[in-house]
């Protein structure tokens, strides 16, 4: 995706998730429909998740730094994200989560090209991304 596709879809799920807020905040005792989440758990993740692009650029940088990134269990960052947030209301979450948005947009806006187009290795396939993909 381009820099306006990511915006534009940052845009687009801001919305939906305007659109769902009261049945978001309804159910957000209910489990999914598959695995152990209940909807406040999967939205602390997103909350937790809303600015990709620090992330992004910190994933570059300890990348290609000698000895490459720290090792960690996605299994307990997921679980931290969740037990973090457990204090929260779904309305909070769905606050934080646009929040997190509006700062997603504005640190991507601020980012060179030439940072966005940087590659370096992930643990997943492809096995390398640019920022601009990681953020995607």
């Amino acid at each position: 995706m381009t820099r306006d596709e990511i915006v534009n879809a940052i845009a687009e799920t801001d919305a939906r998730l305007e659109r769902l807020r009261g049945r978001l905040i309804e159910a957000g005792d209910r489990s999914l429909a598959s695995g152990e989440w209940r909807v406040r758990d999967a939205l602390s993740h997103l909350a937790a998740r809303a600015n990709p692009v620090a992330r992004s650029i910190w994933r570059m940088e300890s990348a290609t730094a000698p000895g490459g990134p720290p090792a960690f269990d996605i299994h307990e960052e997921n679980l931290s994200q969740v037990r973090d947030r457990s204090g929260q209301s779904v309305a909070e979450l769905l606050s934080e989560i646009v929040d997190g948005h509006r700062a997603a947009v504005a640190d991507l806006l601020a980012l060179d090209e030439d940072i966005l187009a940087c590659r370096f290795p992930v643990a997943f396939p492809p096995h390398e991304l640019s920022v601009i993909e990681f953020i995607d």
